[in-house]
Formats: C-alpha cells, sequence, structure tokens
C-alpha cells in the first residue's frame, strides 16, 4: 500500500519545490480528496486529523522536506500519480497559510471541528466519505483540478479491458457502499 510518504517522495521527485511542511500536508490531503472524488478509493490509508490550521497526516509531521524525493516510489499506480500531477497543476502555486484557508472553507474539515473553537486543539479524523461528497461535488461542478486521462481503449484487447471492468467494478464498490450511507 502506498504511504503519505510514498506521494511526497513522488512530488518531490517531480521537481516540485515545496515551501514548507504546511503546503506539503495540504496537498497530500488534496490528493486523498480528488483520489477518493475521481477513484473512489483513498491513495493511503492513513486518517487526517482536521488540526486548527487545517487537514494534517501525523507520520509527515515535521518531515525534514530535504529528505523528499530521493526515492523512487515504486508503488503509486498510474492512476495515483496523475492524481498527484493534477492537484500539483492546480494547487501547487499556493502556500501553506493560503491552502490551510481554503480546506476551512470546505466541508470536510469543517464537519471534524465541529464544536471546537477555531484555536482549540483537535485531531479528529476527518471522514472519507465526507471528502468523496465535497470533492465529487466539485468535480461535478467543475471545480477544482482537472485530472488528464490515464487509460483510453484503443490501447487494450478485449480481455485486457474485461479485467480492467472487473477490477474496477472492485474499486468502486467500496465508494457505492460510502455513497449509499
Amino acid at each position: 500500500m502506498v504511504t503519505p510518504r510514498d506521494a511526497a517522495d513522488y512530488i518531490a521527485g517531480t521537481g516540485f519545490t515545496l515551501t514548507g511542511e504546511m503546503q506539503l500536508q495540504k496537498l497530500l490531503y488534496y490528493v486523498q480528496a480528488w483520489s477518493l472524488a475521481w477513484d473512489g478509493s483513498p491513495v493511503f490509508d492513513e486518517s487526517i486529523e482536521a488540526w486548527t490550521d487545517g487537514p494534517v497526516l501525523r507520520s509527515i509531521r515535521h518531515v525534514d522536506l530535504t529528505s523528499l524525493g530521493h526515492r523512487v516510489p515504486t508503488d503509486l499506480t498510474q492512476s495515483q500519480r496523475a492524481t498527484i500531477d493534477a492537484v500539483l497543476r492546480h494547487y501547487g502555486n499556493h502556500g501553506g497559510k493560503y491552502l490551510s484557508g481554503v480546506t476551512h472553507g470546505e466541508k470536510p474539515w469543517r464537519q471534524a471541528r465541529q464544536g471546537l473553537a477555531a484555536d482549540e486543539p483537535g485531531s479528529t479524523p476527518i471522514d472519507p466519505a465526507t471528502m468523496m461528497r465535497e470533492y465529487s461535488t466539485q468535480a461535478a461542478q467543475g471545480r477544482g483540478p482537472t485530472r488528464r486521462a490515464t487509460f483510453t481503449v484503443a490501447d487494450h484487447d478485449h480481455a485486457d479491458l474485461l479485467h480492467r471492468g472487473a477490477r474496477i467494478s472492485r474499486q468502486w464498490s467500496r465508494a457505492m457502499a460510502l455513497l449509499a450511507r
């Protein structure tokens, strides 16, 4: 399974210049959010917590940014790489404080922080189903990043298409169950 560190290594390995840990935390949040919206599955299993300054992955807290990008993560799928690339194109020109402000205006973080004062510490996990709904809605409204196609039918034979269809059906079963709730 892919870890948040794998995604962070990929980001740094693309040549993208990270401005700080806060920016990295928010970019990884959006990678997870848009993967849920587009693919119906998370990139990594670690929960994302709603801290005062926005979404945080504990495993990335206090990461040494200079240590990132020196290894090539091999577990990332083509779709996951496309999601990360789309997030970088859309959000990458913004610093951590700006991205923190954006997350504060969106339902997943607000819902997880419900009942807490603005400056009150908290570590409630952000609900993946809420993330999926929020960013699927944004995508349907034409907001947010645009992911480049990672698959074309002309590139595959019939047996391969059947195999991929079965895999996608299994992949989306989790998302459909979450949405049905």
